[in-house]
């Protein structure tokens, strides 16, 4: 700082040399001492530099692992999971669903994809991770009952979370089954039952619906992994050129083009006695509400239904700090 007050002056006088007016020449030196309080010399620049050119060497050669990095230190945080999510999508790169055989406490590279980590569930946290891992290295688990056995010691919203994202999808039960099965099964281990010699008859039970699984995963995740339905258009996507809703809402245009999932319907009588709605859209990371005005809503009424895949044209406004969009034309897609 003292150097920088040594130098206005001559830096005044020389600009005055060049029939500058002191006052022009002051007001232009005090942006550059402003500037001071973030700028950095030749030194720190090459460094930024070198370790810039690092990181990008490392996402062009080694594209998993570097995503690996970024990703572990994003647990906990949806909003910055979900954009990475977004970057591994677009590299090809994908995130496989938790299981309990290959999931680790944090995310792990499997070929050229990585696989989601127990860290990232929902009540699942250091500890229970930590747990898991002691768990694991006994060998890998036989069946559900072989993991109740082993994880005596696991409360039960750890254990139905494991259920809910998925965890045991490897083996041959339905998620409801093993929701409604696995207290009967703690039960029987704490009266010391071997169940391994004795067996366990299970009750059976079909899946739950798909909206079910849906929004449970998305509650013990934050987005949707497995259990979305534009999960099986990703291609068609790909093929059509056509962003998703997470894609549109990063940018600033008037107009938006994009496909998403509507969740709910809310239909409304106006003052004017005209009909309009409100949507909620959602694609696997993202949720916004939309509205359909009266003109565009008469057009569309008969087609518009939850729980359906729509290519949508709109724009977007901020509403009580909160984006939405505004429908403009709607129409079916994937069907």
């Amino acid at each position: 700082e003292s150097v920088l007050v040594e130098e206005r002056e001559r830096f005044v006088n020389k600009c005055a040399e060049k029939n500058h007016a002191p006052a022009l020449s002051n007001q232009i030196y005090d942006y550059i001492v402003k500037f001071a309080n973030y700028g950095f010399n030749k030194s720190h620049s090459v460094a930024y530099a070198l370790v810039a050119y690092w990181m990008s060497y490392l996402k062009a050669n080694y594209p998993n692992y570097f995503m690996t990095v970024l990703m572990d230190f994003a647990i906990g945080s949806q909003v910055a999971t979900a954009n990475y999510m977004q970057e591994c999508r677009k590299m090809g790169i994908h995130i496989l669903p938790p299981r309990i055989n290959h999931s680790h406490k944090t995310y792990k590279v499997e070929g050229r994809h990585l696989r989601y980590p127990f860290l990232g569930i929902r009540n699942i946290g250091q500890q229970v991770a930590e747990k898991l891992e002691v768990m694991k290295a006994e060998g890998p688990f036989l069946d559900f009952i072989d993991f109740m056995r082993r994880g005596r010691e696991l409360n039960t919203n750890v254990i139905e979370s494991l259920i809910m994202v998925g965890a045991f999808d490897d083996f041959s039960d339905s998620k409801r089954t093993l929701m409604e099965n696995h207290r009967q099964i703690a039960q029987s281990l704490n009266l010391e039952a071997d169940l391994t010699k004795i067996g366990f008859v299970y009750r059976k039970y079909p899946e739950y619906d798909v909206a079910d699984l849906i929004e449970k995963e998305r509650e013990l995740l934050g987005f949707n992994l497995s259990y979305h339905p534009l999960t099986i258009l990703e291609k068609k996507l790909q093929s059509d050129h056509l962003s998703t809703l997470t894609d549109v809402m990063t940018e600033e245009k008037k107009t938006i083009t994009f496909v998403a999932y509507v969740r709910k319907i809310k239909r409304i009588t106006t003052k004017n006695q005209e009909a309009m709605a409100f949507l909620e859209l959602e694609d696997h990371f993202s949720q916004v509400d939309a509205v359909v005005f009266p003109k565009t809503y008469q057009r569309y009424q008969d087609l518009i239904e939850e729980q359906q895949i729509y290519k949508i044209i709109g724009s977007t406004e901020e509403r009580q700090n909160r984006m939405q969009v505004i429908v403009e034309k709607i129409e079916r897609y994937g069907v």
